[in-house]
């Protein structure tokens, strides 16, 4: 189920699927501000000074590491050649370049979450969402993460929207 705090971030920031049409094809009235309001913060997203990193990680299963991480770039019209070394040095920075060729099963949770965050980075985001991006953890991982992700967010200068219900987590995060 989705939390609230995870609604009240997709009221913030919409996105919907590349994939599916909008369902909205005609409206008036406060309904169209309402939807040029979604399609400009859409427009944000797909520009790409945001990030997303999903609860889920909502990696592609088929892919590696370096593939899931350099597909945003691909459908931004990269070379596959450019898109890979761009990749390649994002999954360098979250400490995962040992780990390119390996698939999303061939990885522990904390690996896949930062694939997932990975690429969300290889974008430049001014802002980078993370929707409960531990919460899938144990507590031991949950600990050494939080620590590797604030120490990320002053190494790459960037600020974090973070969604958590983790007291100390916020806490560390602040």
């Amino acid at each position: 189920t989705t939390s609230a705090a995870t609604a009240a971030l997709r009221d913030v920031f919409p996105q919907r699927s590349a994939f599916r049409p909008s369902p909205h094809r005609r409206c008036s009235g406060l309904a169209s501000n309402v939807l040029a309001r979604r399609s400009f913060v859409s427009a944000a997203i797909r520009r790409r000074s945001v990030g997303y990193v999903f609860q889920d990680y909502n990696l592609i299963p088929a892919l590696t590491a370096a593939e899931n991480v350099a597909l945003p770039r691909e459908l931004d019209g990269v070379s596959a050649r450019k898109a890979r070394g761009e990749a390649l040095a994002a999954l360098e920075e979250v400490g995962l370049r040992a780990e390119a060729d390996r698939f999303p099963d061939e990885m522990s949770g904390g690996q896949q979450q930062r694939v997932a965050l990975a690429r969300a980075l290889v974008l430049n985001p001014a802002v980078l969402l993370l929707d409960e991006p531990l919460g899938a953890l144990d507590a031991k991982l949950r600990r050494s993460l939080k620590i590797e992700l604030k120490a990320l967010q002053e190494r790459v200068g960037i600020t974090f929207l973070y969604v958590t219900h983790d007291q100390e987590e916020a806490l560390t995060m602040s």
